[in-house]
């Protein structure tokens, strides 16, 4: 992705060096964990799409960069906080700050970068960003709330999992994409298409995240594999084996998803299922379709450099490994 993103890299690396350096707090604990977190990598996809949206859409700014910073910042405490809720060790290949820092640190320095991010909102006087923004981070939480709610579903259905990973992860790509277009002054017409242009590829984002758990390499997800399950998630890839599967298979997968630990066997038995029912083709399949509905909306998008790294990235998406 970040070769994806080689245009961008100076504004990118201005993104960067500002978000760890400008938390500017006198507290150092929260300077300590806001630049461990920042530092600790990331694909900085929503600081991108802030960038790229609005170059695409005809206009670039320095509003830009203190746009994108306002959104890693929100994604940065969204971080801080699931890895609270998840009880995650790692992050990225590396402890995760709650390790770190401790539980009640990482909650509070994630309410802190929030408020950060509005402030820097405020100071730029959008009306419609500050909208924009400020709606996106009501549905990530509603998203996370209802995705608690349904730890250990194994009833959950495939139209309610879309509801979720669209307010927990969509909605903020949507809203960076719907900023970037109103940072250039953009026709309604550009800034509703840029929206749902993010909408459809964080849907995919999501989807291909969810794929991965099962299956990618455990040392480049800088995680271990199977932690949705760990963490009694429901996700795309088990709904669909309970569609196929019920009696004492469905209790068998709910008793795993109720486990503290997972053993060997476990995991076979529910990569066995996969296979079995080719979940994870049908996931990367739904996410192919996604991504492909917001690449149709970008025809509404001039024609411009900016406009192809989106179009590459909605197929990058599907594609990535990690």
């Amino acid at each position: 992705m970040l070769d994806l993103f080689t245009p961008i890299k100076q504004e990118l690396e201005t993104v960067e060096d500002i978000s760890i350096n400008t938390i500017n707090s006198s507290v150092d604990m929260i300077n300590d964990i806001g630049a461990y977190i920042s530092r600790n990598g990331g694909k900085r996809l929503r600081p991108a799409l802030v960038i790229l949206s609005s170059k695409a859409c005809g206009n670039y700014s320095r509003s830009c960069i203190n746009l994108a910073c306002a959104v890693e910042y929100i994604h940065v405490a969204t971080l801080l906080h699931d890895d609270v809720i998840d009880n995650a060790n790692m992050r990225r290949g590396a402890p995760s700050a709650n390790i770190k820092w401790g539980n009640k640190a990482s909650i509070l320095v994630g309410d802190y970068l929030f408020a950060k991010s509005f402030s820097i909102m405020v100071e730029e006087g959008n009306q419609q960003i500050m909208d924009s923004l400020a709606n996106a981070s009501m549905k990530m939480a509603e998203g996370e709330i209802q995705q608690l709610i349904s730890k250990y579903d194994i009833n959950m259905k495939e139209k309610k999992y879309i509801e979720i990973i669209t307010k927990k992860t969509a909605e903020l790509i949507a809203s960076c994409c719907e900023v970037g277009a109103l940072l250039a002054n953009a026709p309604k017409k550009e800034v509703k298409a840029m929206y749902a242009y993010g909408l459809n590829i964080g849907i995919a984002f999501q989807l291909i995240d969810d794929a991965l758990d099962f299956i990618a390499d455990d040392k480049k997800l800088g995680k271990p594999i199977c932690n949705d399950i760990h963490e009694g998630k429901v996700t795309l890839p088990l709904i669909k084996i309970l569609e196929y599967e019920n009696g004492s298979t469905r209790c068998k997968i709910e008793e795993i998803l109720k486990k503290e630990k997972l053993a060997e066997h476990d995991i076979h038995f529910v990569m066995e299922l996969i296979n079995k029912y080719h979940t994870i083709d049908y996931t990367i399949s739904l996410a192919n379709r996604y991504a492909s509905l917001g690449k149709e909306y970008l025809k509404a998008i001039p024609e411009s450099k900016e406009k192809n790294i989106l179009e590459k990235l909605a197929d990058f998406i599907v594609k990535r490994e990690v």
